[in-house]
């Protein structure tokens, strides 16, 4: 091969060289503008969105903390050893070799098609028979307590490995909202229903300190069936001094604020919304940590300063 093949040889390579940089970086570009559409973007945006509705939540939490049955308290006594087994686990699931128990009181599928039909006006929905086959006379230890552990010693939750929220056995909390509007509506028929409203106010607190999102969305729920069952009692000019329900406005901001927390505790909040957050929550830090603990256990080093806080069932730390 003489000098010009070899000088026209080199000048093709080159050119398919270049050529094929160019390529590459044309589906380089074009996939980083895919991506950056498709999820920086957005992530950015909520970022933003979070770190402007910071204060508002952070207002909302100073509302809620108002009213002591939204402010955690003392964790001495704990109602796991009585409340677990009496409602029992969604599923007869083994969780580090003990067999979780099934649950001791329930409503019959009956009587909760009937609550359900009457729903708002559940104290009427039943006949005496009903309601005497049911005994919830048991709701009533509720104040012995002031807290429902899930996991440690004496809950359930104790798994040699970390659980998550998808897979961590829980409690069958629905029970609890058939089994008050139960003890309510005997209540109202034995002259006793501001007692049994703060039976069930108090179930509802024990729901509550469970840290997580679903106790505490059937505590909030809970409360508005006591709500409801005041309404009941003013419209029948039964006398309860000194009944004060939460009312639904408030309830309705709880419900809120819990369900927005685990977006400000996780990564998509940057540090100082995260900071702002983690300062002023004091209803719903636990259960925002706890609801974002198992992606933190899996992202440590990317989100170091959610990792350090994140504590709760779910955690594993």
């Amino acid at each position: 091969m003489n000098q010009p093949e070899r000088t026209a040889r080199h000048t093709r390579l080159a050119v398919a060289v270049v050529v094929v940089a160019v390529l590459l970086g044309g589906v380089w570009l074009a996939y980083h503008r895919l991506v950056r559409d498709r999820w920086a973007v957005p992530l950015a945006r909520q970022e933003a969105r979070l770190a402007a509705g910071v204060e508002t939540f952070c207002a909302a939490e100073a509302e809620l903390a108002k009213r002591p049955e939204f402010v955690p308290g003392p964790r001495t006594k704990d109602a796991a050893p009585w409340l677990s087994p009496l409602v029992g686990f969604e599923s007869p699931v083994t969780d580090g070799g003990v067999t979780l128990p099934a649950g001791t009181l329930r409503s019959p599928q009956a009587v909760k098609d009937a609550l359900k039909k009457a729903a708002p006006d559940f104290l009427d929905a039943l006949s005496d028979e009903e309601l005497a086959s049911i005994d919830t006379s048991s709701l009533a230890r509720a104040h012995d307590f002031d807290h429902w552990e899930l996991t440690g010693p004496s809950g359930a939750w104790q798994a040699a490995s970390p659980l998550t929220a998808a897979d961590a056995p829980y409690p069958r909390f629905l029970e609890l909202i058939s089994l008050s509007k139960v003890h309510l509506a005997k209540a109202s028929r034995a002259g006793t229903l501001a007692e049994a409203a703060k039976d069930v106010r108090q179930v509802a607190k024990l729901c509550l300190s469970t840290e997580t999102l679903l106790g505490a969305m059937v505590g909030l729920a809970l409360l508005g069936v006591e709500e409801r069952a005041h309404a009941w009692a003013l419209a029948h000019a039964v006398e309860a001094p000194g009944w004060a329900p939460v009312d639904a406005a408030t309830v309705g901001r709880a419900r809120a604020v819990l369900r927005l927390s685990p977006a400000f505790f996780g990564p998509m909040a940057n540090e100082a919304t995260f900071a702002r957050a983690l300062s002023c929550a004091r209803v719903s830090r636990c259960v925002g940590l706890t609801e974002t603990a198992s992606f933190m256990r899996e992202c440590r080093t990317c989100c170091p300063s959610r990792s350090a806080h994140a504590s709760g069932p779910f955690s594993g730390w």
